[in-house]
């Protein structure tokens, strides 16, 4: 897979990573979901949606708005992921 570092910045909240996926690929962007418990690799199903998943498990997900107003919980290593051809 190839791979782009979209946003270096230390600390984005869910919503400022889920609109820098609507406008790199609303589904080939990966981030680090960190939070109390630590990070968490996760990538967007559908950005515009609002729906993400963890790495971990692809078959249940996660909405960005049941985090927006925890301040404890931010995103970073945003990074763009397309298949090679």
């Amino acid at each position: 897979m190839l791979e782009k570092i979209i946003c270096n910045s230390d600390k984005v909240n869910i919503l400022q990573c889920e609109e820098i996926a609507k406008d790199a690929g609303f589904d080939s962007v990966r981030f680090d979901l960190c939070g109390p418990t630590g990070e968490i690799p996760c990538k967007w199903l559908d950005a515009y949606m609002g729906m993400f998943c963890t790495e971990d498990d692809t078959e249940h997900f996660l909405m960005s708005r049941q985090f927006q107003y925890n301040p404890d919980v931010y995103c970073k290593n945003i990074r763009f992921e397309e298949s090679p051809k």
